[in-house]
Protein backbone atom coordinates (compact mmCIF):
# COMPACT_ATOMS: atom_id res chain seq x y z
CA UNK A 1 0.00 0.00 0.00
CA UNK A 2 1.36 3.26 -0.95
CA UNK A 3 0.42 7.05 -0.68
CA UNK A 4 1.12 9.84 -3.14
CA UNK A 5 2.51 13.03 -1.43
CA UNK A 6 3.91 16.31 -2.81
CA UNK A 7 6.03 17.24 0.00
CA UNK A 8 7.53 16.33 3.46
CA UNK A 9 8.10 19.91 4.87
CA UNK A 10 10.11 20.19 7.59
CA UNK A 11 10.90 22.73 10.78
CA UNK A 12 6.83 23.32 10.22
CA UNK A 13 6.18 26.52 12.44
CA UNK A 14 2.33 27.54 11.27
CA UNK A 15 1.18 23.81 11.03
CA UNK A 16 -0.08 23.23 14.79
CA UNK A 17 1.54 23.65 17.87
CA UNK A 18 5.37 23.30 18.25
CA UNK A 19 7.58 22.33 15.93
CA UNK A 20 6.12 19.92 13.04
CA UNK A 21 6.47 17.78 10.07
CA UNK A 22 4.17 18.69 7.15
CA UNK A 23 3.25 15.87 4.84
CA UNK A 24 1.37 17.24 2.00
CA UNK A 25 -0.85 14.72 0.11
CA UNK A 26 -2.70 15.05 -3.29
CA UNK A 27 -5.96 14.65 -4.36
CA UNK A 28 -9.00 17.14 -3.05
CA UNK A 29 -12.54 17.03 -3.78
CA UNK A 30 -13.09 20.62 -4.02
CA UNK A 31 -11.66 23.07 -6.64
CA UNK A 32 -10.77 26.30 -4.71
CA UNK A 33 -9.37 28.67 -7.33
CA UNK A 34 -7.34 29.97 -4.43
CA UNK A 35 -5.53 27.14 -3.40
CA UNK A 36 -1.80 27.54 -2.76
CA UNK A 37 -0.90 23.66 -3.50
CA UNK A 38 -2.39 23.44 -6.85
CA UNK A 39 -0.03 20.47 -7.26
CA UNK A 40 -1.95 18.61 -5.02
CA UNK A 41 -5.27 19.14 -6.70
CA UNK A 42 -5.72 15.55 -8.67
CA UNK A 43 -4.35 12.16 -7.47
CA UNK A 44 -1.52 11.81 -10.04
CA UNK A 45 2.20 12.76 -10.11
CA UNK A 46 2.96 15.88 -12.44
CA UNK A 47 5.48 17.31 -14.54
CA UNK A 48 6.53 20.32 -15.33
CA UNK A 49 9.86 22.18 -16.49
CA UNK A 50 11.28 25.20 -14.41
CA UNK A 51 12.95 28.09 -15.99
CA UNK A 52 15.82 26.55 -17.05
CA UNK A 53 14.23 23.81 -19.07
CA UNK A 54 14.87 21.05 -16.43
CA UNK A 55 12.08 19.18 -15.92
CA UNK A 56 11.11 17.95 -12.73
CA UNK A 57 8.04 16.34 -10.65
CA UNK A 58 5.59 17.25 -8.11
CA UNK A 59 4.66 13.68 -6.43
CA UNK A 60 6.14 10.69 -4.89
CA UNK A 61 4.59 7.20 -4.02
CA UNK A 62 5.53 6.20 -0.28
CA UNK A 63 4.97 3.33 1.40
CA UNK A 64 4.17 3.32 4.97
CA UNK A 65 7.65 2.14 6.02
CA UNK A 66 9.20 4.94 4.03
CA UNK A 67 6.98 7.65 5.28
CA UNK A 68 7.37 6.33 8.81
CA UNK A 69 11.65 6.01 8.29
CA UNK A 70 10.81 10.45 6.85
CA UNK A 71 8.77 11.57 9.48
CA UNK A 72 10.85 10.08 12.10
CA UNK A 73 13.95 11.93 11.22
CA UNK A 74 12.40 14.93 13.00
CA UNK A 75 11.16 13.49 16.26
CA UNK A 76 13.93 15.06 18.29
CA UNK A 77 11.96 18.19 17.64
CA UNK A 78 8.16 16.54 18.62
CA UNK A 79 9.01 17.17 22.51
CA UNK A 80 7.30 20.38 22.79
CA UNK A 81 3.95 20.00 21.74
CA UNK A 82 5.24 19.33 18.35
CA UNK A 83 4.28 16.46 15.82
CA UNK A 84 3.16 15.48 12.52
CA UNK A 85 0.65 17.54 10.39
CA UNK A 86 -1.03 15.41 7.49
CA UNK A 87 -1.99 18.39 5.04
CA UNK A 88 -3.06 18.32 1.06
CA UNK A 89 -4.70 18.39 -0.58
CA UNK A 90 -7.55 16.59 1.46
CA UNK A 91 -5.02 13.93 3.22
CA UNK A 92 -8.67 12.46 4.54
CA UNK A 93 -8.54 10.57 1.16
CA UNK A 94 -5.07 8.72 1.47
CA UNK A 95 -4.47 8.42 5.49
CA UNK A 96 -6.58 5.25 5.89
CA UNK A 97 -3.61 3.62 3.99
CA UNK A 98 -1.56 4.27 6.47
CA UNK A 99 -3.13 3.02 9.45
CA UNK A 100 -0.14 1.24 11.00
CA UNK A 101 1.69 4.52 11.10
CA UNK A 102 -1.03 6.75 12.14
CA UNK A 103 -1.16 3.88 15.34
CA UNK A 104 2.15 3.51 15.42
CA UNK A 105 2.92 7.26 16.38
CA UNK A 106 -0.32 7.00 18.81
CA UNK A 107 1.92 4.91 20.87
CA UNK A 108 4.52 6.53 20.44
CA UNK A 109 3.13 9.61 21.89
CA UNK A 110 3.84 11.80 18.81
CA UNK A 111 0.83 14.48 18.15
CA UNK A 112 -0.72 13.97 15.13
CA UNK A 113 -2.95 16.82 13.59
CA UNK A 114 -4.84 16.80 10.19
CA UNK A 115 -5.48 20.01 7.87
CA UNK A 116 -9.13 19.38 6.59
CA UNK A 117 -11.91 20.55 4.77
CA UNK A 118 -14.20 17.13 5.62
CA UNK A 119 -15.35 17.23 2.42
CA UNK A 120 -15.15 13.50 2.55
CA UNK A 121 -17.13 10.49 3.30
CA UNK A 122 -17.89 9.85 6.84
CA UNK A 123 -15.54 6.45 6.88
CA UNK A 124 -12.97 8.29 6.20
CA UNK A 125 -12.82 10.08 9.01
CA UNK A 126 -13.83 7.52 11.40
CA UNK A 127 -11.37 5.30 10.10
CA UNK A 128 -8.62 8.08 11.33
CA UNK A 129 -10.65 9.54 14.61
CA UNK A 130 -8.42 7.96 17.52
CA UNK A 131 -5.34 8.59 16.22
CA UNK A 132 -5.68 12.17 15.40
CA UNK A 133 -5.41 14.51 18.19
CA UNK A 134 -6.33 17.97 16.82
CA UNK A 135 -8.31 18.36 13.15
CA UNK A 136 -8.03 22.15 11.57
CA UNK A 137 -10.95 22.46 10.00
CA UNK A 138 -11.30 25.32 6.97
CA UNK A 139 -14.78 26.60 6.43
CA UNK A 140 -14.96 28.32 2.81
CA UNK A 141 -18.35 28.98 1.42
CA UNK A 142 -21.24 27.55 3.89
CA UNK A 143 -24.34 28.29 1.24
CA UNK A 144 -25.26 25.05 0.04
CA UNK A 145 -25.47 26.36 -3.20
CA UNK A 146 -22.69 28.36 -3.52
CA UNK A 147 -20.51 25.89 -2.00
CA UNK A 148 -21.48 23.31 -4.50
CA UNK A 149 -21.21 25.72 -7.84
CA UNK A 150 -18.74 27.41 -6.33
CA UNK A 151 -16.41 24.64 -4.89
CA UNK A 152 -17.93 22.11 -5.49
CA UNK A 153 -18.46 20.78 -2.17
CA UNK A 154 -21.23 19.49 0.18
CA UNK A 155 -22.22 21.43 3.15
CA UNK A 156 -24.04 18.00 4.12
CA UNK A 157 -21.12 16.17 4.25
CA UNK A 158 -18.87 18.91 6.28
CA UNK A 159 -21.90 19.05 8.52
CA UNK A 160 -22.15 15.39 8.90
CA UNK A 161 -18.07 15.05 9.95
CA UNK A 162 -18.62 18.18 12.22
CA UNK A 163 -21.07 16.47 14.28
CA UNK A 164 -18.82 13.09 14.25
CA UNK A 165 -15.77 14.85 16.16
CA UNK A 166 -17.98 16.54 18.19
CA UNK A 167 -19.60 13.81 19.26
CA UNK A 168 -16.10 11.89 19.99
CA UNK A 169 -14.97 15.53 21.45
CA UNK A 170 -12.15 15.81 19.24
CA UNK A 171 -10.50 19.13 19.40
CA UNK A 172 -11.07 20.94 15.98
CA UNK A 173 -9.20 24.79 14.87
CA UNK A 174 -11.50 26.35 12.41
CA UNK A 175 -9.67 27.96 9.63
CA UNK A 176 -11.13 30.87 7.80
CA UNK A 177 -9.80 31.92 4.36
CA UNK A 178 -11.32 35.50 3.64
CA UNK A 179 -11.66 35.41 -0.66
CA UNK A 180 -13.45 38.73 -2.32
CA UNK A 181 -16.34 37.06 -4.60
CA UNK A 182 -16.46 33.67 -3.09
CA UNK A 183 -16.03 34.21 1.31
CA UNK A 184 -16.16 37.37 1.57
CA UNK A 185 -19.85 38.49 2.65
CA UNK A 186 -21.37 39.17 5.62
CA UNK A 187 -24.38 36.40 4.93
CA UNK A 188 -21.29 33.63 4.60
CA UNK A 189 -19.75 35.32 8.15
CA UNK A 190 -23.48 35.05 9.77
CA UNK A 191 -23.16 31.14 8.88
CA UNK A 192 -19.53 30.44 10.21
CA UNK A 193 -20.71 32.16 13.25
CA UNK A 194 -23.62 29.87 13.84
CA UNK A 195 -21.00 26.98 13.00
CA UNK A 196 -18.70 28.53 15.69
CA UNK A 197 -21.33 28.33 17.89
CA UNK A 198 -22.56 25.30 18.18
CA UNK A 199 -19.18 23.05 17.44
CA UNK A 200 -17.53 25.50 19.95
CA UNK A 201 -13.47 25.16 18.31
CA UNK A 202 -10.69 25.88 20.62
CA UNK A 203 -9.27 28.23 18.24
CA UNK A 204 -10.56 30.35 14.83
CA UNK A 205 -7.92 31.67 12.64
CA UNK A 206 -9.16 34.15 9.95
CA UNK A 207 -6.94 34.74 7.66
CA UNK A 208 -6.66 36.64 3.53
CA UNK A 209 -5.67 34.83 0.51
CA UNK A 210 -2.42 35.65 -1.07
CA UNK A 211 -0.91 35.24 -4.41
CA UNK A 212 2.60 33.44 -3.91
CA UNK A 213 1.21 29.88 -5.42
CA UNK A 214 1.17 31.60 -8.53
CA UNK A 215 4.54 30.06 -10.27
CA UNK A 216 3.24 27.06 -9.22
CA UNK A 217 0.04 27.60 -11.48
CA UNK A 218 2.73 28.64 -14.62
CA UNK A 219 4.52 25.63 -14.08
CA UNK A 220 1.15 23.04 -14.57
CA UNK A 221 0.18 25.63 -16.85
CA UNK A 222 -3.28 25.78 -14.82
CA UNK A 223 -5.38 29.31 -14.74
CA UNK A 224 -4.66 31.32 -12.70
CA UNK A 225 -6.64 34.72 -10.91
CA UNK A 226 -5.36 37.18 -8.69
CA UNK A 227 -7.22 37.65 -5.45
CA UNK A 228 -6.85 41.13 -3.51
CA UNK A 229 -5.15 40.56 0.26
CA UNK A 230 -8.03 41.60 2.77
CA UNK A 231 -5.80 43.66 5.35
CA UNK A 232 -5.32 42.93 9.10
CA UNK A 233 -8.15 45.48 10.56
CA UNK A 234 -10.76 43.88 8.34
CA UNK A 235 -9.65 40.31 9.16
CA UNK A 236 -9.85 41.43 12.74
CA UNK A 237 -13.36 42.72 12.48
CA UNK A 238 -14.46 39.68 10.82
CA UNK A 239 -12.54 37.62 13.50
CA UNK A 240 -14.30 39.88 16.36
CA UNK A 241 -17.50 39.36 14.42
CA UNK A 242 -17.77 35.16 13.99
CA UNK A 243 -16.65 34.56 17.63
CA UNK A 244 -18.63 36.94 19.69
CA UNK A 245 -21.34 35.51 21.31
Amino acid sequence: MKVLISNIQRFSLHDGPGIRTTVFFMGCPLQCPWCCNPENRTEEIKTYKDDFGVTRTYGKQYSVEELKKEVLKDQLFYKEEGGITYSGGEPLLQLSKILSLLKYLKQTNISQCVETTLSVPNCLLENVLDYIDLFYIDLKILNKEELKEKLNGDFDLIYSNLKILKKKNKKIVFRIPVVKGYSYNEDNFALIKNIVKEFKPIDVEVFSVHNLAKKKYTNLKLEYEDFETIDDKELERIKKYITSK
